[in-house]
């Protein structure tokens, strides 16, 4: 009696398993956007998806992310792509990495917008802009010396504030994880 218990059990966390896999794969693919559609699953069927069909690593549209947002108010004229910072008033301007003042990065806005006009921010996720962006594959993305910008060469004038925003996944492609810790170039 105990051993059939035993391997109930066992198929019963062995269910609750591959469900938990399930679960979290059809969550980590609603993250990128993906709409899974057939439906095998590590040999489990399933009716909404299958391994096959994701491609993970395909990239969002032009000028547009994919990842965790929030909805914050512009201090200044901002641009889609613009890395931003928080400002003491609360509203979001566009980072610097002249001055300490004016960074750290935080966000992406995925919109334009004119001052107090409300915009989508990006706070870590994927974003791509073919046109605005020519950074090093594989490379460091950093805050930029030139306002709202980011770059994979490190800021490296005296007073300049370093600050890592994510790695470049291609030559228009970031990988948006930005790092608060600002380090100055003596």
């Amino acid at each position: 009696m105990c051993s059939k218990h035993t391997g109930e059990a066992k198929r019963s966390n062995i269910s609750l398993f591959i469900f938990c896999i399930i679960l979290s794969t059809v969550t980590f693919a609603a993250a990128f956007g993906q709409v899974p559609d057939a439906h095998n699953i590590v040999g489990v069927q399933h009716p909404l998806m299958s391994l096959d069909q994701w491609n993970i690593l395909k990239a969002p549209a032009d000028s547009s992310g994919s990842g965790i947002f929030i909805i914050g108010q512009a201090g200044e004229r901002v641009e889609r792509g613009d890395l931003l910072r928080v400002h003491s008033v609360g509203k979001f301007y566009r980072a610097d990495a002249d001055s300490e003042i004016t960074m750290p990065g935080a966000y992406i806005s995925m919109d334009a917008g004119v001052a107090d006009a409300y915009v989508r921010l990006l706070t870590t996720g994927i974003f791509r802009y073919d046109s605005r962006y020519t950074f090093t594959t594989g490379g460091i993305v950093y805050g930029s010396t030139s306002t709202g910008l980011m770059s994979t060469t490190a800021p490296s004038a005296t007073g300049d504030q370093v600050q890592i925003v994510g790695i470049a996944l291609s030559a228009d492609i970031i990988d948006f994880r930005p790092d608060f810790t600002l380090v100055q170039v003596p």
